[in-house]
């Protein structure tokens, strides 16, 4: 029954992923910018931990930000075990700039994930997630040079929309403490920006009673990724137990490296009038031009450390970064300034069950994360930084086996970009992630007693 569920629920996601990628996270102004609001490929469990995800090993979760991380080491691991994951993020802005704040609500699919086993050492995970999202509604008045009356204008941009990658992640085990992992995607998706001028017939009403004129322009985007990556484990620190065990219970160290490579960026663009009545019934006229642009995304490159003691404990730090300032092109949409983006994070998880209990006790996690921006605005570099907390709740055990079933995954991110009192505006979110994980064991090999 639980499996029918499980394949009914994904055929459902990958059939319709339009409509469930529909609804965009609240209202946020940065999003204007370039390709939108950019999303890293991180689980419920990376971002509890401060978003460290390309060396910490942990065959009991997906992985789905370093390739190499989901393969069995040969001859070490035993992991036959099919892994299934859904997840969501529900998010609160605070927007403000000078004096006055906006306020949004918003809620989003954030991944859907399934790890197959398709050897010993060899696993495959296919993904569908976000790479970047659009999502802005903003107002700025501004006066009308040269008018006698001095009469103002409102400018209006609205933003909705985003780029979705699929991923197919290969990780092989080459040896005992070395596995290689390539991960390949596809890229596409819609945007669309409009921008309309109002004439301001009543500075002090809350509506003007003038129509909206405006241009709407949609870009459809397709490019291919390629992701090498690798990931170095060793033990250093042998626990001795006095009974016979089945996994590892030592102390290990963990190096994880993965590259991001992107195709051309191919995009078809259709431009169109719109107009918005007093009432807001807005029409959109035929296209105006239709015409295709190349452009480029940055490659990105990604390097952590980790210590942990499996099932136990893990504290890890990572780092990474892209150079936006050369590898970006995004024909005359992008206006802004770009620069090199690099972020660091720091964080940890720990397990403070019994051995013969671990499965079934919690996990938490906290972490902090810093990070640097792409784009340059007024000459200002973007900062965005925030801290997180989350945990693993088990809540079924399968009857035999002794394989967990069903696993609720929660983060909860507290964080800020820009800064109020410079040109900058701040952007203070709140965001609350959530996930279940499905683990089960589909393929046995048969035994002759």
């Amino acid at each position: 029954m639980l499996r029918r569920f499980v394949f009914l629920f994904f055929l459902l996601a990958f059939a319709f992923p339009a409509d469930l990628f529909a609804q965009v996270l609240g209202n946020s102004p940065y999003s204007k910018i370039g390709v939108g609001d950019l999303t890293q490929p991180l689980t419920i469990q990376n971002i509890g931990a401060g978003g460290v995800s390309v060396s910490n090993f942990n065959l009991e979760y997906l992985q789905l930000n370093n390739p190499a991380l989901s393969a069995n080491k040969k001859g070490l691991y035993k992991d036959s075990l099919v892994k299934i994951e859904a997840a969501f993020t529900l998010q609160h802005n605070i927007f403000t700039s000078g004096s006055s704040s906006q306020k949004s609500t918003a809620a989003n699919i954030r991944y859907f994930a399934f790890s197959l086993p398709i050897g010993k050492v060899w696993n495959t995970t296919i993904a569908i997630q976000p790479y970047s999202v659009k999502s802005h509604l903003y107002t700025i008045r501004q006066p009308i040079q040269g008018d006698p009356d001095g009469k103002s204008m409102d400018y209006t941009y609205q933003g909705k929309g985003g780029i979705y990658q699929v991923m197919l992640n290969n990780g092989w085990g080459v040896s005992k403490s070395l596995s290689v992992g390539l991960g390949l995607g596809y890229l596409f998706g819609p945007s669309t920006s409009t921008t309309t001028t109002q004439l301001v017939s009543d500075p002090y009403a809350a509506t003007q009673n003038e129509s909206k004129f405006g241009i709407t322009r949609k870009i459809n985007h397709s490019t291919f990724a390629f992701k090498p990556s690798a990931h170095y484990r060793k033990e250093f620190y042998r626990v001795i137990d006095s009974t016979l065990i089945k996994y590892p219970q030592g102390v290990f160290w963990n190096v994880g490296f993965t590259g991001e490579f992107y195709s051309a960026l191919k995009m078809t663009v259709n431009e169109s009038l719109t107009r918005e009545s007093a009432t807001g019934v807005v029409t959109n006229d035929s296209v105006l031009t239709s015409y295709k642009e190349m452009g480029s995304l940055p490659s990105r490159f990604n390097l952590g450390f980790s210590l942990d003691r499996p099932n136990r404990w893990m504290v890890g730090l990572e780092g990474g970064i892209s150079d936006w300032g050369t590898g970006f092109s995004y024909s005359t949409f992008a206006q802004e300034t770009y620069t090199v983006a690099w972020n660091v994070g720091l964080g940890g998880e720990l397990n403070l069950g019994a051995r013969k209990k671990q499965l079934r006790a919690w996990t938490y996690r906290a972490g902090v994360n810093f990070a640097t921006l792409p784009y340059v605005l007024d000459g200002v570099k973007t900062r965005d930084m925030s801290v997180s907390i989350g945990a693993s709740i088990p809540v079924g055990m399968r009857a035999s086996g002794g394989v967990s079933l069903p696993k609720i995954n929660v983060a909860f991110v507290v964080g800020q970009r820009g800064a109020q009192g410079n040109t900058l505006a701040k952007d203070l979110y709140f965001r609350f992630h959530a996930s279940i994980l499905i683990t089960d064991k589909w393929f046995t090999k048969r035994r002759i007693q």
